[in-house]
């Protein structure tokens, strides 16, 4: 549950500076941050339908530790790269993996958590989630905020620094070492653990 956490934590950057993002790296305002979360929410709309599929070729455990991957990974490349049609793609993988991860999760918790604990576990599951989401959009903006625009100097070079941009690099790092965390500490039993 933790990891699921800490992956929202760095996920839930993208709600709360994307559209400042979205207006001053890819130039496309708030419609294009609409629509941009609209693709978000198609990805995720096929994430789902896809992650039986999924669920065929991989573990529970791979399908987990790996849709945190390609999360953090699409926001990353999505936080980097400044052009509003890749971006584009990118939510949309984004919104894929996010869906394979929580199917993978709830598919899980359904199948191995006894019927008179899985109420108490799935609340304490979503209260966690939930939180996670909330602080994220709590802190990351101020945290822009304070970024703001700047330029750096790296051995010559002037580097501009964009507080949104700077703040999703950051969020995706907490998603990838999410991932790298599943990695190397979750078990799934029955044959799903690491090899």
């Amino acid at each position: 549950m933790a990891t699921g956490g800490l992956a929202i934590l760095g996920g839930g950057s993208l709600y709360s500076v994307g559209i400042a993002y979205t207006a001053e790296v890819l130039g496309a305002g708030s419609s294009g941050y609409v629509f941009i979360l609209s693709v978000f929410a198609v990805g995720m709309f096929l994430g789902a339908a896809l992650a039986g599929v999924v669920g065929r070729y991989l573990s529970r455990r791979d399908a987990f530790v790996g849709a945190l991957a390609v999360f953090g990974v699409a926001l990353l490349g999505f936080s980097l790269i400044g052009i509003y049609s890749v971006a584009l793609v990118l939510a949309a993988v984004a919104g894929m993996a996010v869906a394979t991860f929580y199917v993978t999760v709830y598919t899980y918790l359904q199948e191995k958590v006894e019927d008179e604990l899985r109420g108490r576990v799935f609340a304490a599951l979503e209260s966690m989630l939930r939180i996670s989401l909330l602080v994220s959009l709590a802190a990351t903006g101020p945290i822009a905020d304070l970024i703001g625009r700047r330029i750096a100097h790296l051995d010559g070079i002037g580097l501009r620094l964009n507080g949104a941009q700077v703040t999703l690099v950051g969020g995706s790092i907490l998603v990838l070492a999410a991932a790298v965390w599943a990695y190397t500490k979750v078990s799934m039993p029955n044959g799903e653990t690491k090899q």
